[in-house]
């Protein structure tokens, strides 16, 4: 288990400005035109879902994060609940294929948005 040096935390303010961050840099600025694109007219009702479900997994962080305190964030809370074990492991390893798939849409709009901005056309048509 690996352990913050006493100085070497993360403080308040840097929690809430990398969750603001992935918030409004992930969220809004790549991921909404997807979800118009899906969702159409019914764009506000995808977005109460998403911050209905946004808030129970930060509550739900919040409480496992003050109960064990460690620094191995979700996979540190799947070997408590689970026990270190073929279970937890797989759902580590979707964990991360989770996160892959993410970086990967938010690659993809970014890079959209990239492409608007350079004078030509770079790859194949």
């Amino acid at each position: 288990m690996i352990q913050a040096k006493k100085g070497e935390g993360m403080g308040f303010w840097s929690v809430v400005s990398i969750g603001i961050g992935g918030m409004i840099g992930a969220g809004i600025f790549s991921i909404l035109g997807v979800a118009a694109q899906v969702s159409g007219n019914a764009l506000y009702i995808s977005f109460i879902i998403a911050g209905g479900v946004a808030l129970l997994s930060t509550y739900s962080f919040a409480r496992l994060g003050a109960t064990f305190p460690t620094a191995g964030g979700p996979v540190e809370f799947l070997i408590k609940g689970l026990g270190d074990g073929i279970l937890s492991g797989g759902f580590n390893i979707l964990l991360w294929v989770g996160y892959i798939f993410a970086l990967s849409l938010y690659a993809k709009a970014f890079g959209a948005y990239a492409a608007t901005l350079l004078p030509f056309r770079v790859g194949v048509n």
